[in-house]
């Protein structure tokens, strides 16, 4: 799927999965337009991954 079909699927912008490519935050409700458009959960689209401040710490 391309990028454009999913902001078209998911009712969302081009600019939300530029913030995704970019590691930025978004927020919890867009990733559920994302999963419900695609029929999956948010562990199947979602990597978590401690920061460097946390792992010094």
């Amino acid at each position: 799927m391309k990028k454009k079909e999913l902001c078209e699927k998911a009712g969302i912008s081009s600019s939300t999965i530029v913030k995704m490519g970019r590691q930025e935050p978004v927020s919890v409700e867009l990733i559920g337009k994302i999963c419900l458009a695609l029929g999956c959960t948010a562990n199947d689209v979602l990597e978590f991954l401690p920061d460097e401040d946390s792992v010094k710490a």
